[in-house]
C-alpha cells in the first residue's frame, strides 16, 4: 500500500539517536541516480549533465551541504512531487546549485539570480550555491567536479523515497536495529531495507577503481622487475665489453668501491635519460 512521506518521517524523527532525517529521491554514494541537461540558454543548446536532489525543508542540514552563496528555499517554495516529472522543468522552481556547477554555468558572474534550463522555455532561478555535495554512485565528473543541483520538490509517496538520517558515528550499530524495528511497528505491512551506513554506499561505489588498481598492480611490478632485470644484463654486459678499462682504473687506484659507485652513476644517468625520453 502506499505510505505518505510525512508519516514515515514522523517515525524515523522519533527514534532516540536521531539528529536529523530528509526524504529525498537519491543519495550519496547510492545506486539509484536522477541526472537532467542543464544549460544557461533555452533548448537546444550545449548541457551539462548534472545530479538532481528533490530536497525537503531538512535536506541541506542532513546531508551537510554548507551554503557559499545566496540562500535556503523559503517554506512557501516547496511543493508536493507525486511522480510528475514535468515539475522538473515547466514551473520556474529556485533552484540551489553546487559550487562545480555554478563554476560551469557561469564561470565569470555571480549565478544568483540568473536563469539555469532543463528543458523547455520556463527556467529555474538559482537562489543559493553550496559547496560541492556527495553524489551518487557514476554521479561525479573527473573533469568538471561535482556537478549537482536541489529543487524545492518533497518526494510525496514513500515507495519513491531514500531517507537519509544523521546520526552519532558511535554506537551506529546499535542504533540500526532500532530503526528497522520502529519501522515494523509503525509499518508492519511494508517492507524496510536494512538501512546502510554512507560509509558502505561509498566503499561500494569505489569498487570499479579498487578493480582497476589490483589489475594494475601486477603489471607496474611486472614492469619495474623487468626493469631491474634489464639494468642487470646491461651492466653485466657493459663489464664484458671494457674488462680493458675497468683493468686499466683499477691499475691507476681505484678501489672496487670506486668502481662499483662510478658505475652506479652511469647507470643512474643512463635510466635518467630514459626515462626523460618515454
Amino acid at each position: 500500500r502506499r505510505v505518505p512521506t510525512t508519516d514515515v518521517l514522523r517515525v524515523l524523527r522519533a527514534v532516540d539517536g536521531v539528529r536529523g532525517v530528509s526524504a529525498l529521491n537519491q543519495v550519496p554514494y547510492g545506486r539509484n541516480a536522477w541526472h537532467a541537461g542543464i544549460s544557461i540558454t533555452p533548448f537546444p543548446s550545449p548541457r551539462l549533465m548534472s545530479s538532481v536532489y528533490l530536497a525537503d525543508e531538512h535536506a541541506l542540514e542532513t546531508l551537510g551541504a554548507r551554503l557559499v552563496l545566496g540562500r535556503g528555499f523559503g517554506p512557501d517554495e516547496f511543493h508536493a512531487y507525486g511522480g510528475d516529472s514535468s515539475r522538473l522543468h515547466d514551473s520556474p522552481l529556485p533552484a540551489i546549485i553546487t559550487a562545480s556547477l555554478a563554476r560551469q554555468l557561469y564561470p565569470d558572474r555571480d549565478p544568483l539570480g540568473l536563469p539555469m534550463y532543463v528543458r523547455g522555455a520556463t527556467p529555474l532561478r538559482i537562489i543559493g550555491v553550496v559547496e560541492d555535495l556527495a553524489l551518487p554512485a557514476g554521479a561525479h565528473h573527473p573533469d568538471h567536479g561535482n556537478l549537482g543541483m536541489l529543487l524545492p520538490l518533497k518526494v510525496a509517496n514513500a515507495t519513491d523515497a531514500h531517507f537519509l538520517l544523521r546520526m552519532p558515528a558511535a554506537g551506529q550499530a546499535q542504533h540500526v536495529p532500532v530503526v528497522k524495528r520502529a519501522l515494523r511497528d509503525a509499518f508492519p505491512a511494508w517492507v524496510a531495507t536494512t538501512p546502510t551506513p554512507l560509509s558502505s554506499l561509498r566503499w561500494e561505489s569505489l569498487a570499479a577503481e579498487r578493480q582497476h588498481l589490483w589489475l594494475l598492480s601486477p603489471a607496474v611490478a611486472a614492469w619495474s622487475c623487468l626493469t631491474l632485470f634489464a639494468f642487470n644484463v646491461a651492466g653485466q654486459w657493459w663489464i664484458q665489453q671494457h674488462p680493458q678499462e675497468l683493468s686499466l682504473r683499477r691499475a691507476l687506484g681505484a678501489s672496487q668501491r670506486q668502481v662499483d659507485a662510478e658505475l652506479r652513476l652511469e647507470y643512474l644517468v643512463v635510466a635518467c635519460a630514459g626515462m626523460l625520453l618515454a
